[in-house]
């Protein structure tokens, strides 16, 4: 269903293991999911996307993401 662009899931993303992983990897950390979902959120609108739109790209490229954090 994610892959699917539906409007109820355009403003919000999920924070799930890849993203905590992600997360770690640029040694943010939160205190509460809401506060989580919330830096994404803001990622997302910073660059112009939805955060559905940066969910999938994280979703898509979760390994080279973490390799050019790691770099």
């Amino acid at each position: 269903m994610m892959d699917v662009y539906h409007p109820a899931f355009r403003d919000s993303m999920a924070i799930d293991e890849r993203i905590k992983k992600v997360s770690a990897a640029m040694g943010v950390s939160f205190s509460t999911y809401a506060e989580h979902e919330r830096f994404y959120v803001d990622v997302a609108r910073d660059a112009r996307l939805e955060p559905w739109e940066v969910d999938r790209l994280l979703y898509w490229y979760t390994d080279a993401v973490l390799d050019a954090l790691a770099a």
